[in-house]
């Protein structure tokens, strides 16, 4: 490779490793969610959407590749798992009352990416806005 290849691959490695547009997500997911590996409800305030992603403040904080639930309360979808792809703080200095959330990326789990669009998913939920 030569390098000018070399110089740009090391670039692109550095850049964020998203692969989708994300969009804003905001309202009330009429949902609970639940890290399955220790059973714990959690407190979520959603962030973006993409049509294979969701990013969220989260407490209590999962670990990288644990499995994340969504019940929907009314039973009107089916529950969704996600895969917990990064968790980052909220902020160098948080906010009275978010101190202990987590930003986290939690990507759809691989037996559901191939059949749903979490962008139209959560978009025809009357409670849910996407923006841009």
């Amino acid at each position: 490779m030569t390098e000018i290849g070399e110089t740009m691959k090391t670039a692109l490695s550095g850049q964020e490793r998203r692969q989708e547009i994300r969009y804003s997500l905001f309202g009330e997911l009429p949902a609970r969610m639940i890290n399955i590996t220790t059973e714990q409800e959690l407190t979520c305030l959603t962030i973006d959407i993409s049509t294979r992603g969701i990013g969220l403040l989260v407490s209590p904080s999962p670990v990288e590749g644990q499995v994340i639930r969504v019940e929907f309360t009314d039973q009107s979808h089916p529950s969704l798992d996600f895969v917990v792809r990064h968790v980052h703080s909220v902020m160098d200095d948080p906010v009275h009352g978010f101190e202990s959330m987590r930003r986290c990326g939690l990507e759809l789990h691989d037996d559901k990416k191939s059949n749903i669009d979490l962008i139209a998913f959560f978009g025809s939920i009357d409670s849910v806005m996407i923006g841009d």
